[in-house]
C-alpha cells in the first residue's frame, strides 16, 4: 500500500478532474475541481514525503486555511479512520514497554482511558489529524507533534527530536503514548526506534517481535524498514542531542550571517546543542574547527563563503566528523558543485534542513603545497579573476564581480611559461594564459570545464589549460569551447587541453601567483596531490529508491 499511496491519490485527482470536466453544472464543476486540486496537492506531498503541506502547528492544531483548502482530503481520511477503527478489535492504546504505549488516533472517547492508565505524555506522529485540545493543552500533559504522512517515515531530524523528547519524558517518570492514525505503522516505527536505541545489540526483528506480541497488527512497510535501518546505521538513533559547532564569517555574502543568525540558531537548535563562534579570519576559523574536533563535536558547520568552508574543512580532513555548510557567501561554489544549480536558489530553511536531515557523503580533496583545496587551484585567468573581485566589489556586484574579473583577465591575455609534470610523465613546457587543477567545480567555474564538471569522488584531479594566443578572438573561442564542454560534457580540444592525474607539479622561472578556493597565494613551485575520500560532508538526502540501492 505504501508504495502506491502517492499514485493512488494522483489517480483520485485525475478521476475527479475528469468528472469536473464532463459535468455541465458550474457549481458541481467547481466542487469536483476543488476536490481534485486538493488530492493532487496531497499526492505531490506523498511523492516527496513532505508533511509540511498541511502546516500542522506544534500545538497539534491545523491552520484554518489548511482545513478549508484540504477539506476533501481530510473528510476522506476521517471517514476511513472511523471505518477502520470500528473494524479493529484491538484496544486503541496498548502498553508495549513499561510506561510506553502505542496508540491509534486519539479522540474525546479515549480521554477517560488515558487518564485511567495515568498517561501524561503524548507523541503525535500524524500530519493529517488535529490533537484533542481539551486533553493535550492541559498543563498536566506533555505533548509533542512530529508530523509524518501516513505510510511514510519521519526525517532524520524529526526522528532524533522524537526520540530525545520521548527519553526525557520517560526519565522524568511520565507514561507516554505514541500514536498515529491506527497505531500500526508510523507510531510503531518511532517506538521501535526508541527501543532499538535503548538496546542497540538487539536486531530490528527482535524489537518488532516484542511489539507485535502486544499489538499483532503492528507492521512496518519496506520503506519504513529501510529508513529505520538507515537511521540506525548513520547514528541517528541517539537519545541525547548531538553537538554542532557553527563557525560563521559575519562579513560573508554582504553580512548574511548577521541578518539570519537568530533564525538559523533557532532552526538548528531543534536538532543540535549549538556552540557558535564568529570570525572574519580563515586562520581563526581553522583553529576553531580544530577545537571542535578535539572536543568531539558531532558536526562542524561552516557558515560563510568558500574561503570559510575551506578553512573549516581543513580541520575535518580524514576524521569521522561531517562538515555542514550554510552557503552564505557570494559564489558558494562547493555547494553548487556538490548539489547542483538548485543551490543558487537555496533558502535558509532548505540549507538548515540539509544539516538536520542530510546524509554524510564522502568526497575527495586535494593538497597544494600542504594547503587543502576542495575546489580548484588556479594559475593565470583564475587567479587574476579572484584578485580583481575584492570584498567591496563582491558586496556590491555579487557574482558579477567574478565575471567582471574574468573578462578583465581575458582582455589582458597575459601568457605564462610553466614547466608541468603530470604523475610520472616527463616534465613538459606549457605556455598558457590559464591552468586550473580541479578537485570539484560547478559548471559556472568555466576555466575548470575541460571535459565537463569534474567528478569529486573519483580520486583524480582534472587539469584544464588554454592555448596561449596573441589574439583576443582565440581567447574568446577558448572560453566558448569550455562553455560547450560544461553544458554537454564533451571535450573539443582545439583551443583547450585536458588531463586527469593524481599528482601535478608546476614550476615557473619566477614566483607563481595562484589561487586556492578563492584565496590568493604566491610560491616558486606548486605540488598538487589528490586525497581520495578524505572529507565527509552533509548533503541532501538521496531519494528513497537511491538510498535503498546504496544499502543493497
Amino acid at each position: 500500500m505504501s508504495v502506491f499511496i502517492g499514485p493512488f491519490y494522483s489517480l483520485v485527482a485525475a478521476c475527479l478532474f475528469t468528472i469536473s470536466w464532463w459535468i455541465p453544472n458550474v457549481l458541481l464543476t467547481l466542487l469536483f475541481s476543488w476536490c481534485a486540486a486538493a488530492f493532487f496537492a496531497v499526492s505531490i506531498a506523498y511523492w516527496r514525503n513532505q508533511p509540511r503541506l498541511f502546516r500542522k502547528r506544534q500545538s497539534g492544531q491545523l491552520p484554518r486555511i489548511s482545513q478549508w483548502v484540504f477539506a476533501p482530503f481530510f473528510t476522506f481520511t476521517h471517514l476511513y479512520n472511523r471505518w477502520a477503527r470500528k473494524r479493529d478489535v484491538a484496544p486503541p492504546v496498548q502498553q508495549v514497554a513499561p510506561g510506553l504505549y502505542v496508540g491509534a488516533r486519539l479522540t474525546y472517547k479515549d480521554i477517560p482511558d488515558l487518564q485511567t492508565q495515568g498517561i501524561d505524555g503524548i507523541l503525535d506522529v500524524t500530519a493529517e489529524f488535529e490533537s484533542v485540545d481539551r486533553f493535550t493543552q492541559s498543563q498536566a500533559v506533555a505533548y509533542l507533534s512530529v508530523p509524518v504522512l501516513d505510510h511514510a517515515y519521519p526525517s532524520r531530524s524529526q526522528l532524533m527530536r522524537a526520540l530525545q523528547w520521548l527519553h526525557q519524558q520517560r526519565q522524568a517518570g511520565h507514561k507516554v503514548v505514541v500514536h498515529c492514525a491506527l497505531g500500526r505503522g508510523r507510531s510503531v516505527m518511532v517506538v521501535a526506534a526508541y527501543l532499538w536505541a535503548l538496546s542497540p545489540h538487539h536486531s530490528l526483528e527482535d524489537v518488532l517481535g516484542d511489539i507485535k506480541m502486544v499489538r499483532p497488527k503492528a507492521h512496518l512497510n519496506q520503506r519504513q524498514r529501510r529508513a529505520l535501518v538507515r537511521f540506525q546505521q548513520s547514528g541517528a538513533l541517539r537519545l541525547a542531542r548531538p553537538i554542532a559547532w557553527i563557525i560563521a564569517n559575519p562579513a560573508a555574502g554582504g553580512k548574511k550571517w548577521r541578518k539570519h543568525r537568530d533564525y538559523i540558531q533557532a532552526y538548528l537548535g531543534d536538532g543540535y546543542r549549538l556552540v557558535v563562534h564568529q570570525t572574519r579570519h580563515n586562520r581563526r576559523s581553522y583553529q576553531l574547527a580544530c577545537r571542535a574536533v578535539s572536543q568531539q563535536a558531532d558536526v562542524v558547520i561552516a557558515a560563510g563563503g568558500d574561503g570559510t568552508v575551506n578553512a573549516v574543512a581543513r580541520a575535518l580532513i580524514n576524521t569521522a566528523i561531517p562538515l555542514g555548510v550554510l552557503p552564505l557567501g557570494t559564489a558558494n561554489a562547493l555547494c553548487h558543485a556538490l548539489w547542483g544549480i538548485k543551490t543558487k536558489f537555496l533558502n535558509i530553511d532548505a540549507a538548515c534542513d540539509v544539516i538536520l536531515d542530510g546524509t554524510p557523503r564522502t568526497i575527495d580533496t586535494a593538497r597544494c603545497n600542504g594547503k587543502v583545496a576542495l575546489l580548484v587551484v588556479g594559475v593565470g585567468f583564475e587567479q587574476q579573476m579572484i584578485r580583481h573581485a575584492a570584498r567591496e566589489q563582491k558586496n556590491q556586484l555579487g557574482q558579477w564581480a567574478y565575471l567582471q574579473g574574468l573578462l578583465g583577465a581575458a582582455s589582458q591575455n597575459q601568457a605564462i611559461d610553466l614547466t608541468v609534470k603530470f604523475d610520472h610523465q616527463a616534465p613538459q613546457l606549457i605556455r598558457t594564459t590559464s591552468m586550473v587543477v580541479a578537485n570539484a567545480a560547478p559548471m559556472t567555474t568555466l576555466l575548470a570545464q575541460g571535459q565537463g564538471q569534474p567528478n569529486y569522488a573519483d580520486g583524480k584531479l582534472d587539469v584544464t589549460w588554454l592555448t596561449a594566443s596573441s589574439t583576443k578572438t582565440d581567447t574568446a573561442l577558448s572560453l566558448m569551447e569550455l562553455a560547450f564542454a560544461s553544458l554537454f560534457e564533451t571535450r573539443l580540444g582545439r583551443f583547450t587541453h585536458y588531463q586527469q592525474v593524481t599528482r601535478v607539479s608546476i614550476r615557473a622561472t619566477s614566483v607563481i601567483d595562484y589561487v586556492i578556493d578563492g584565496e590568493l597565494y604566491r610560491d616558486r613551485k606548486l605540488t598538487i596531490d589528490a586525497q581520495p575520500q578524505s572529507l565527509a560532508i552533509l548533503s541532501p538526502p538521496l531519494p528513497d529508491a537511491a538510498q535503498s540501492d546504496d544499502n543493497a
